[in-house]
C-alpha cells in the first residue's frame, strides 16, 4: 500500500524507504504491563477467592491440628498438597516476571508463553 504525505501542499507518494523513515519504532512495554500479565497468569492458576479460601483453610488446620500437615485429616492434607503445587507455579511465574522486567528493552512479545515457561 502506497503511503502519501503532504509536501508543500501537494500529496506526494513515498517510496518504501521514505515511508519507513517516517514510522516510529514501537514503544517497549512498561513494567506495569508485565506485572499485569503475571497477575493474569497467577489468577489462571488460582483465583483470588481460591487463594483466600486456601489461606483460611490452612490457618484453620494449623490451629486445630498443629503445623505439621502429617497430623491433619487426609482431606486437608490433599488440599495442602494442591495448594503447595499451585504456590510453586505462582513462585515460578513471579520469578519469570522479575526476569522479563529486568530485560532492556522488554520484548514486544513478552506475553508469549515462551517467556513464561522458561526455567527461572
Amino acid at each position: 500500500m502506497t503511503e502519501y504525505h503532504l509536501i508543500d501542499g501537494e500529496r506526494v507518494a513515498l517510496t518504501p524507504a521514505e515511508a519507513a523513515a517516517f514510522k516510529r519504532p514501537p514503544t517497549p512495554p512498561a513494567i506495569v504491563e508485565v506485572k499485569a500479565e503475571c497477575r493474569r497468569r497467577i489468577l489462571l492458576v488460582m483465583t483470588e477467592d481460591k487463594q483466600r479460601n486456601t489461606l483460611a483453610a490452612g490457618q484453620t488446620a494449623v490451629m486445630q491440628y498443629g503445623a505439621d500437615p502429617a497430623n491433619w485429616p487426609v482431606d486437608l492434607q490433599q488440599q495442602q498438597a494442591e495448594a503447595s503445587a499451585a504456590w510453586a507455579i505462582i513462585v515460578q511465574l513471579r520469578a519469570r516476571s522479575d526476569a522479563i522486567e529486568a530485560m532492556n528493552p522488554i520484548p514486544l512479545d513478552f506475553r508469549d508463553d515462551a517467556y513464561w515457561t522458561q526455567a527461572a
